[in-house]
């Protein structure tokens, strides 16, 4: 009741009606005409919900849909539907159509379905789900989860930290600011974690992957795949599955700050600004990677050499040096008389004092 008037609110077949009623309370009005009804001003095609827990239903012919206040429930219809779930903890579905999905305010869960959808969270811990089809998935405040399932799909996580999962298709994972963990999936990928320090997963494909701001975890084991530190002391391995029946050449740069590299046969290392650590995994005979940048003081070398139960452990003495072509080729020779280039500096001759940087650990 506000100055006579009262504002009621009905949900009629998934539909919210909502009528103001004149009501002045004149008890010396007797016989006065029954209380007015009048619509308020709503746009044709539009859903209104009430300040409580609504259950909405779009329809071809009313195909926007506010919740308003409340923990609502908001469903799609089959054509291009405009979804706000507005304040409350709100649960909605896009269902078929492209479709634009907003939270608003609360901790949201939303779901695009079948389509090419546009999903905003907005404020609070949310959910999103792309589903089906080629969709765009933006988080906005608040430590949000979104999955962008199948579909060549773009996820943002913004603020917070945030969880984002690319599953198949060639998708676009950037995580914003906060402490986010980006998981690729399947396809050709391109991963950025922006501001914080951050997890990048690249999983199946060739994919690109940009740690940004921080210090970042960033591997990738299977494809042809270029991974980026970025700022920061990062962690950037591209060593090949060791399930994997094919080799693959990956290429890897720290950038700014103290790094580590680790990589295994056929990849290229450049360490970037700082001192830097370049570990080779050595197994069954094959390594031989390239390190563009090493420098002999700051920078060390370390052999990761897997072997046989039957050789004893080596060390330093093991390796040797020999001149390639504007390169110097660094031999790994194991007991039994095997000598394999495990490691090519480049710009480097036998001439540079690299020894001390040099270490070598086995893994029997």
């Amino acid at each position: 009741m506000l100055g006579g008037v009262s504002i009621l609110a009905l949900l009629l077949g998934g539909v919210a009606l909502t009528a103001l009623i004149n009501d002045d309370d004149d008890s010396s009005n007797d016989g006065a005409e029954d209380p007015t009804v009048e619509e308020p001003p709503v746009a044709d095609g539009t859903v209104l919900g009430t300040p409580e827990d609504d259950l909405l239903q779009a329809t071809l012919d009313q195909n926007t849909v506010f919740g308003l206040e409340g923990d609502d429930i908001i469903t799609g219809s089959g054509e291009a539907d405009s979804l706000h779930g507005g304040d409350g903890n709100d649960t909605i579905d896009g269902a078929f159509g492209n479709d634009a999905l907003f939270g608003g305010e609360g901790d949201d869960y939303l779901n695009g379905e079948l389509g090419n959808d546009s999903i905003r969270g907005g404020l609070g811990d949310d959910q999103l789900a792309g589903d089906l089809g080629a969709d765009t998935l933006v988080g906005g405040a608040g430590n949000d989860g979104l999955f962008g399932e199948e579909g060549n799909d773009s996820l943002s996580g913004n603020d917070g930290d945030d969880l984002l999962f690319g599953s198949s298709g060639n998708d676009i994972l950037s995580g914003g600011d906060g402490n986010d963990d980006l998981f690729a999936g399947t396809g050709d990928d391109s991963l950025n974690g922006g501001i914080g320090n951050d997890t990048l997963d690249g999983g199946f494909g060739n994919d690109l992957l940009r740690g940004g701001e921080g210090d970042d975890l960033v591997f990738d084991f299977f494809g042809n795949d270029t991974l980026f530190g970025g700022d920061g002391n990062d962690i950037l391995d591209a060593r090949d599955d060791a399930g994997s029946l094919t080799t693959t050449s990956d290429s890897l740069s720290g950038g700014e700050g103290d790094d580590t590299l680790v990589a295994d046969n056929g990849d290229v290392l450049t360490g970037g600004a700082g001192e830097d650590d370049f570990r080779v995994a050595h197994v069954d005979g094959t390594s031989d990677v390239t390190i563009t940048d090493y420098e002999t003081l700051g920078d060390e070398l370390i052999i990761d050499a897997v072997l046989p139960s039957s050789i004893n452990a080596m060390g330093p003495s093991n390796l040797s040096y020999q001149d390639g072509a504007g390169e110097l080729e660094v031999l790994l020779n194991t007991p039994d008389g095997v000598s394999v280039v495990v490691a090519r500096l480049t710009g480097l001759t036998t001439a540079d004092t690299i020894n001390a940087n040099l270490m070598i650990t086995t893994v029997p």
